[in-house]
């Protein structure tokens, strides 16, 4: 797959990975800080922690989780970490242009979302 992207974190070699996959308005949903959504509610794992080893791939720790249902993202809400932290749940639209998607992880409703520059974080919807 050619990936003409400016990926908005530096991505290693082979990342994303080929089975990644453009969206065309599907909507999926993250845990955020609070409303309005910002910039840093869309870092990766890596940029949020530099040095801290992960139990998935380099490539993995660079993209951003999302879930496929509001449901699951609610449940998430309720776990450690994110447990008695003011979070809020963001719908995001995904759309070419915006990067690429995989299902990755135990849970069939996550994914991991290889954000390009052009998404535009005002976009997402605070539910």
């Amino acid at each position: 797959m050619n990936h003409n992207y400016e990926w908005s974190e530096d991505l290693p070699e082979s990342c994303p990975p080929e089975e990644a996959y453009q969206c065309n308005g599907e909507s999926f949903y993250r845990l955020i800080a609070g409303d309005p959504a910002c910039e840093s509610d869309f870092f990766s794992h890596r940029k949020l922690y530099p040095t801290k080893a992960f139990q998935v791939d380099e490539c993995r720790a660079r993209s951003v989780s999302v879930f496929a249902s509001k449901v699951k993202a609610d449940a998430m809400r309720k776990k450690p970490p994110f447990k008695n932290r003011n979070t809020v749940i963001a719908r995001v639209t995904i759309y070419p242009k915006d990067g690429l998607v995989l299902q990755t992880g135990l849970q069939k409703e996550h994914y991991s979302w290889w954000r390009s520059k052009a998404y535009n974080i005002s976009e997402a919807t605070i539910l």
